[in-house]
């Protein structure tokens, strides 16, 4: 083989048949590959040839006397093979090893330093795709080195490998919703990295920088995951990993769960049958448990409900007081998996009820996740209604319920009620009187006060007490009832328990506790005696009916319903004075909105039915109506839908000629809902209702997605056809919103101008069609200039600007419609010269402006054409 080139030892490696070539370089421990016929002489002749170049490549690498040629020979080789061999489309045989694991396995174990040379040098190249092929490589072939267990010696070139690894991991990453996420390179030098630092793991002493550089690409590649939760439980893993990196079996416990961290290891259910044989097994055990967590945290099926059980059990005897640690983290991916039904989620949250009973320190964190499940838990309740149970057994789980009743907040787990029952049991009946008393405090606390009302009542249903006992006891639970509604009531539940003291107060005539009761909720919630008592007169009044069928009648009203229509039909009515009638605004606007506005609508004009009021009664209606709506603006969304499709007809009529006065006088009443609606929109920023009337008015049309305006437009912009008078009507309260409004938050100003923006080309298109919707935008313009809203420079403003010059060049262009547009050019020169003083804007209007002047007749639009020429003249003389 002497003066064999580089090419001509490579190709014949790089092409041969593969199995020939794993008999070739495995020749010790290779099968013959099985044949039915003898080889021909080609397969002969490339087998002879392969086996000379392989002696030859040993040869020159046995060789002592010429170390650097062995050297270079061999780098040479690995980097042809790792950069210009391509893989073999499918191996026929999965005990057929890939040509590149053969061949870096063999130049690995003729010189392994030179190899990692040519690796570490390939992989600072700056072309992505070398990376990734090479990051590829080194995977397969680091992986087909611990399997043939030839990774000793060479620890300085792992190092390096590891360290450009940690490099390139956190190099090509990219940033996604304010974090890290990774890329295909980014994962595959984690990959890579991770089974290198497996391979300086077997080293017997700590190699090199092996734990710094691991645990720097872990905390790399947790951060990709970091904002996942589906990632959380693989994540805690790693944490868990990372925990022990000063630890001095840090090497050895990386070692066990190496293969779990790559990104191509797929878990199995037989992955985790597997951890939980290593779990039971207290020498193992956390290590099992972060493997777990690291299968457990990719798996993406469902566990079975006996595995699931097997988990709970076996991770509950690790669990710590810390919530952060680890077996928290398992305990709670299978009480969160989807599909358990209460009697499931009750088995699986058994051992955590025993371990919560037996250790105090575990209580806390144990009471969180009984809350959180808001399941029944017999067993509990089972010991704790049992006579045999022993005092220290008791003592414990009220200690275990004190825990979960402390971290409860307003939402109570429905377990609570029955649980209820059996703590009173054992406050009636205990002889301890320690136990008594922790009954004592837990009471007030399992239920809302409605539930020490039932419990106090039923000591009349107890015969073992004496009526001194039933007294003390009946006082004592008394006593807690103002603290327990000042400080565990929420303000939502004040009105289901003034009603519940309302109904006991009157099922018995005789009943002297919960009148007693009755007063302890009014001392202690002076706010809800009218509602409360207005719910006692309203039952006396049903409980009478039979008896006294005329009380009923006493009152100004029968219902809600009577009371609505006397007081709506009030306001239709002339001859009542204005100061009554404003009274009678007032109470109708405090009447539920979704009951009197369709009545309100009713009565208003349309334009397809006759007026059924007067003049006045429409404006009364109408004031009515609007004053409802700036009341109840924070609910609008949910009933404000039919007045929304109300002003969409009554605003698309068009004045009548023989009666302009009225209809502007309709006009201006229903103006005030919808500026209520924008000056709300304005101060809370809701763009919904901004674009609701932009596109109306500039656009001609609701062009955008649904869910960008208003729910409660939906049936108004279904039925409302835009036609002039709507969009005329709508620019008209859209000029008085920016008129009376001169500060405009900038959020909403940018919505407009980029509205403005959006839609004005597509205006410009047919202008001589479309004369009054061109104003209309013209006019929005002009306002935001004048009240200073629009000022400086931006792209929206230009494309603006651009749009309104671009006006000008549509043939036969009316004189009107010329005059507007250099009107609202001369405002924007005079009262917004930054925007007019962006390029090209300057040379574009000159342009057009002369030309504009060459084709016009009319005097005025040439006195206005001669001024803008004149001011842009001298303004580019001054900024040349």
């Amino acid at each position: 083989m002497a003066g064999t080139s580089l090419p001509q030892i490579a190709h014949p490696l790089l092409h041969v048949d593969v199995d020939l070539l794993a008999r070739t370089l495995q020749s010790d421990s290779a099968k013959p590959a099985p044949s039915r016929r003898p080889p021909s002489l080609a397969e002969h002749t490339a087998r002879t040839q392969l086996e000379s170049i392989v002696a030859h490549v040993e040869q020159v690498a046995a060789d002592g006397g010429d170390t650097k040629r062995a050297r270079n020979l061999i780098a040479s080789l690995c980097s042809i093979v790792l950069t210009q061999w391509r893989d073999d489309a499918k191996p026929r045989k999965t005990e057929h090893p890939r040509r590149v694991e053969l061949l870096f396995t063999w130049l690995y174990r003729l010189d392994g330093s030179s190899v990692l040379h040519c690796v570490h040098r390939l992989l600072q190249s700056n072309d992505k795709m070398v990376l990734l092929r090479v990051y590829w490589m080194l995977r397969a072939c680091t992986k087909a080195l611990l399997l043939a267990n030839v990774t000793a010696d060479a620890v300085a070139g792992w190092n390096a490998l590891l360290d450009a690894a940690v490099r390139d991991a956190a190099t090509y990453t990219i940033t996604q919703d304010n974090g890290k996420a990774p890329t295909k390179l980014s994962v595959a030098a984690a990959d890579a990295g991770l089974y290198v630092a497996h391979v300086l793991a077997l080293e017997p002493l700590d190699a090199g920088d092996f734990r710094a550089l691991t645990c720097a690409l872990l905390r790399e590649v947790s951060s990709w995951y970091a904002r996942k939760p589906a990632r959380s439980l693989w994540v805690a893993g790693i944490s868990a990993l990372l925990s022990i990196e000063m630890d001095a079996a840090f090497a050895y416990e990386y070692h066990h769960s190496s293969l779990l961290l790559q990104s191509t290891a797929a878990p199995t259910h037989e992955s985790v049958l597997r951890g939980l044989s290593h779990l039971q097994n207290a020498r193992w055990g956390a290590t099992a448990l972060r493997n777990l967590a690291l299968v457990l945290g990719r798996q993406k099926t469902a566990l079975p409900l006996p595995t699931a059980q097997e988990l709970v059990h076996a991770v509950s005897t690790y669990i710590e007081p810390d919530p952060k640690a680890l077996g928290w983290a398992l305990v709670e991916r299978v009480l969160q998996q989807p599909g358990w039904d209460e009697a499931a989620r009750a088995a699986l949250l058994s051992p955590l009820v025993s371990r919560g009973v037996a250790s105090p320190a575990l209580r806390p964190s144990i009471a969180r996740r009984l809350v959180d499940c808001n399941d029944s838990l017999t067993p509990l309740l089972d010991v704790i209604r049992d006579a045999s149970t022993p005092l220290g057994t008791l003592q414990q789980c009220l200690g275990l319920v004190h825990c979960v009743v402390q971290q409860t907040g307003e939402s109570r787990p429905k377990w609570f009620a029955p649980l209820s029952a059996a703590i009173l049991e054992v406050y009636f009946h205990h002889p301890a009187q320690a136990m008594r008393d922790k009954c004592l405090w837990l009471l007030p606390r399992l239920d809302l006060p409605t539930e020490l009302l039932n419990l106090t009542k039923a000591l009349s249903r107890l015969e073992t007490l004496s009526p001194a006992d039933k007294a003390a006891q009946t006082t004592t639970l008394l006593g807690l009832l103002p603290p327990w509604l000042r400080n565990h009531v929420p303000l939502s539940a004040t009105r289901m328990v003034t009603d519940q003291a309302v109904t006991h107060f009157l099922a018995d005539a005789t009943d002297g506790v919960s009148l007693h009761a009755l007063r302890l909720v009014h001392d202690a919630w002076p706010s809800s005696f009218p509602g409360s008592f207005r719910r006692l007169v309203q039952q006396i009044l049903t409980n009478a009916r039979a008896g006294r069928p005329d009380l009923p009648n006493r009152p100004a009203t029968r219902s809600l319903h009577v009371l609505q229509t006397h007081l709506v039909q009030s306001l239709c009515n002339d001859a009542v004075s204005s100061t009554i009638l404003r009274v009678l605004s007032d109470l109708v606007a405090k009447l539920p909105p979704a009951t009197v506005v369709p009545d309100l609508l009713a009565r208003l004009p349309h334009p397809s039915v006759r007026p059924v009021v007067s003049d006045k009664a429409v404006g009364v209606l109408i004031y009515t109506l609007a004053y409802l709506v700036a009341h109840r603006m924070a609910t609008f969304a949910q009933w404000g839908a039919p007045v929304m499709a109300y002003l969409g007809i009554a605003l698309s009529v068009q004045a009548p000629a023989n009666d302009v006065a009225r209809h502007d006088r309709i006009f201006c009443g229903l103006a005030e809902i919808p500026l209520a609606l924008l000056h709300t929109a304005v101060t809370t920023g809701d763009l919904a209702w901004i674009y609701y009337f932009q596109d109306a008015v500039v656009a001609g049309a609701w062009h955008r997605p649904d869910a960008m305006y208003p729910a409660c437009t939906r049936v108004c912009r279904q039925e409302t056809a835009i036609g002039m008078p709507f969009r005329v009507h709508l620019s008209i309260i859209l000029l008085r919103l920016i008129q009376n409004t001169p500060k405009l938050p900038r959020r909403i100003v940018d919505a407009v101008v980029q509205s403005l923006a959006d839609a004005f080309p597509g205006t410009t298109q047919s202008a001589r069609d479309n004369i009054d919707g061109v104003s209309l935008s013209l006019e929005i313009v002009a306002q935001l200039i004048m009240v200073k809203a629009v000022e400086e420079a931006s792209d929206a403003t230009t494309r603006l600007v651009g749009a309104m010059v671009d006006v000008l060049t549509i043939q036969d262009l009316s004189d009107k419609m010329t005059l507007e547009v250099l009107e609202t050019l001369s405002l924007v020169l005079s009262a917004a010269p930054a925007i007019a003083a962006v390029a090209p804007l300057p040379s574009i209007m000159l342009r057009q402006c002369t030309a504009s002047l060459a084709s016009t007749t009319d005097e005025s639009i040439a006195s206005l054409c001669r001024a803008l020429i004149a001011h842009l003249e001298a303004q580019r003389g001054t900024s040349s």
